[in-house]
């Protein structure tokens, strides 16, 4: 995977998928490997945008996807890219962080009780 230069996938944006995080965009942000995606899956396409670390299409007709193919390649030309996509994976899918998010939110609900977390 580390290998690619992009990564593309699809994932039909039904309600199951709106709270989810596809492993598969981790992965390949983790190998520095920058996507071509739809939107309406979790925050994809926040961490995507936010990171520019990705392009996600609002759309699947050959326009938009012509567009998100464009902006993708103009993201590879950026010698920075694979770098950023390893930053935005530890940031938003590395275990050290989760934990430290999970036990942030935890000590806030317990207020002053003694947390061992």
């Amino acid at each position: 995977m580390a290998r690619m230069h992009a990564g593309v996938f699809f994932i039909k944006p039904v309600f199951s998928k709106q709270a989810s995080a596809p492993t598969k965009l981790g992965e390949f942000l983790g190998c520095g490997v920058p996507c071509l995606t739809n939107a309406g899956v979790g925050d994809l396409t926040d961490i995507l945008h936010g990171e520019k670390a990705g392009v996600a299409v609002t759309d699947l007709q050959p326009d938009a996807l012509r567009g998100g193919i464009n902006a993708l390649l103009e993201l590879l030309r950026d010698p920075t890219i694979r770098a950023r996509c390893v930053e935005a994976a530890h940031r938003h899918f590395s275990l050290d962080e989760g934990v430290a998010r999970y036990r942030a939110v935890y000590r806030s609900v317990q207020g002053s009780r003694p947390c061992d977390c």
